[in-house]
């Protein structure tokens, strides 16, 4: 199983946070936390955005800087998270 993300728009607010999921290969399924990466939104109220499905984290990182200030700070901080942190 492989990690994959996904970027949802909230309902309310119009932000995008960062979903962490995994992935399968072998079986071409994916599977979605239920709440985004930092822990403030759930699935249920966010919309999936187009082209931002099952991304690798080299691709996830790409899409969030696209999309500029819109994503969520402490997904995107995720991404680039370090042992330390």
């Amino acid at each position: 199983m492989d990690i994959a993300y996904n970027f949802e728009k909230s309902k309310d607010t119009d932000e995008i946070h960062i979903f962490q999921g995994t992935y399968s290969k072998l079986k071409v399924t994916y599977r979605q936390d239920t709440k985004s990466i930092c822990k403030k939104k759930d699935a249920v109220k966010a919309e999936r955005i187009p082209d931002t499905e099952c991304l690798n984290e080299s691709q996830a990182r790409y899409t969030a800087a696209h999309l500029g200030r819109t994503v969520c700070g402490k997904c995107v901080k995720s991404l680039y998270k370090t042992e330390k942190d």
